[in-house]
């Protein structure tokens, strides 16, 4: 019987690696997603910067919310993304102001990142920008591989 010895650390640091990769990816994709005219509007808008908005549209007027994306790292495989603009939740999951007027939701890191299949269905967008399981599956294999070489 041939006995190997599994080296953990090597595994931790490459599964580390691909996942910092996929987030910063991740970043990209939601960024991306914020600023593409993917969203249905039932309005125009008179924006802050001048320009009309209608439908589609992307959902950047001054860049608040764009440049208020953060994330940071909370585990050693674990990532949490933010975003600091007051009307973020809002904008992202929509909802009904106080005098009855409706914001429709524009989900976009729905639209930027896909799921896996076991994921709820509200994550799995075949337009996604990023396959963050595929993704992180290749970094990972790649970084694997590199370990293996001489």
């Amino acid at each position: 019987m041939k006995r190997f010895k599994i080296d953990r650390q090597a595994i931790l640091n490459a599964a580390a690696q691909a996942m910092a990769d996929t987030v910063v990816a991740a970043d990209d994709a939601f960024k991306g997603a914020i600023a593409q005219e993917r969203y249905d509007w039932p309005n125009l808008t008179q924006r802050r910067n001048g320009q009309v908005a209608g439908s589609p549209r992307n959902i950047v007027d001054l860049g608040n919310l764009l440049n208020s994306q953060a994330y940071q790292q909370v585990a050693p495989l674990e990532y949490s993304f933010s975003w600091s603009a007051p009307y973020a939740a809002i904008n992202h999951e929509g909802g009904q102001f106080k005098n009855g007027r409706r914001f429709t939701a524009r989900p976009w890191t729905t639209q930027g990142i896909r799921g896996d299949s076991t994921a709820p269905t509200r994550y799995q967008n075949a337009d996604a920008i990023l396959n963050a399981p595929e993704f992180f599956s290749d970094r990972f294999k790649t970084y694997t591989q590199q370990r293996r070489q001489p």
